[in-house]
C-alpha cells in the first residue's frame, strides 16, 4: 500500500502543480500553497481507499500522513 501511496501523491502532485500553473498563465490567479497542498492530500487519500479499498482509515488519516497510518495498523 506505501509504494502505492506514493506512486498516487507522485501523479497527482504533478496534476495539481500543472493545474495551478494554467491558473496563473489564463486566469491570472494566485492559488494558495496551502490549499494546493491540502487538494493533493485529499485526492490522494480518495484515490488510495478506492483502488485499495482501505476503507478502516480515514481521510483525515491518510491527510495526515503515512506515520499515521503505520501507528494504526500496529
Amino acid at each position: 500500500m506505501e509504494l502505492g501511496f506514493f506512486f498516487s501523491f507522485a501523479v497527482l502532485k504533478e496534476e495539481e502543480i500543472w493545474t495551478a500553473r494554467n491558473e496563473v498563465i489564463f486566469s491570472n490567479k494566485h492559488p494558495d500553497v496551502a490549499e494546493v497542498v491540502d487538494l493533493i492530500k485529499t485526492r490522494v487519500a480518495f484515490w488510495i481507499k478506492a483502488k485499495f479499498n482501505v476503507m478502516e482509515y480515514s481521510v483525515e488519516d491518510f491527510k495526515r500522513g503515512i506515520e499515521v497510518i503505520r501507528r494504526k495498523r500496529i
